[in-house]
Order: C-alpha cells, then structure tokens, then sequence
C-alpha cells in the first residue's frame, strides 16, 4: 500500500533497454480512488525497476501488483532512447520535447501515468500519446477534470 515500491531484475545495458507497463492487479477492488490505482514505471538503473503512484491508500488501503516488461534489444539495433513525462493541468492535452528523431523508426513505450483523481470519469484520467513530429510528444484525453502525468520512452531504431 506505498506510494513507491522497487523490483529488482536481471542486469541490462541501460543504453538498450526500457521498460513499459503490461498492466495491474489491485486488492482490495474495486480501488477507492484513481490515484491509488495509477502508476508509472522507470527503470531506475540497470538491475532496478521502480514503479510509483501519487497515493497509497493509507492504511489498510488499496494494493496494486503493477505488472511490467523490461526489453534490452542487441546492439546497433537502439539508436536512441529518450524518456518524457507529460503534465495535464486541468487541459485535454499536453506535449513534451525530445531530441529529434525519425519518426518512420520510432516508437513509444508506456511508461504508465498518475493522477490526483479521487473519483470521476475515465475520461478524465485515460491518456492517450503520440509522437507527432519529430521532436514532440503529445497526450491528449478526452475530458479535463483530473489532474494527471503520463510517462513514455520514445525508442528510435537504426
């Protein structure tokens, strides 16, 4: 029931590999808030996953079991890996900048997202992402009433 919590993994060469959410399982259900059940995942370093959330659901609260891949790929295969994170305030969408990439040879991966909604609609706290140019990222959803951060890796290929 922490806000954080951290996996320890086989190591990978931090230069080829990232890691993206696959989903979750939650105790008890249903989740008393969004908040408790959204989280995102980082590969903190080469033998360390750490995933977080913006609540923990106090006491006796909700547990989530944050289910996750890690993907080293061989080498000349990566050119670049580049993490972003993306605030919603109170807006529908929202962009980060990356450093430029081809975008006919990239990807994203889902890093996962938080959220300070204690209820409300879907809508508010489901992002959607794209890479829609070269150098930017954006996440848009449909409604605006919680406030939310959602975290990609842009994984661009020879």
């Amino acid at each position: 029931t922490s806000s954080s919590a951290s996996a320890t993994i086989t190591a990978v060469n931090t230069a080829r590999a990232f890691v993206q959410t696959t989903g979750f399982t939650a105790s008890p259900t249903p989740i008393a808030t969004q908040a408790e059940r959204f989280a995102n995942v980082v590969l903190t370093n080469s033998t360390t996953v750490t995933a977080s959330r913006a609540a923990n659901g106090g006491a006796g609260g909700a547990a989530i079991t944050l289910l996750f891949e890690v993907l080293e790929y061989q080498p000349g295969v990566i050119r670049s890996l580049q993490t972003a994170s993306i605030a919603l305030v109170s807006s529908t969408s929202g962009t980060a900048t990356i450093t430029s990439v081809n975008t006919a040879k990239s990807f994203i991966a889902d890093g996962g997202y938080t959220t300070t909604a204690s209820g409300g609609s879907a809508f508010d706290t489901v992002p959607r992402w794209a890479l829609t140019s070269a150098t930017q990222v954006t996440a848009t959803r449909v409604g605006s009433g919680a406030d939310l951060t959602m975290y990609v890796t842009v994984v661009e290929q020879f």
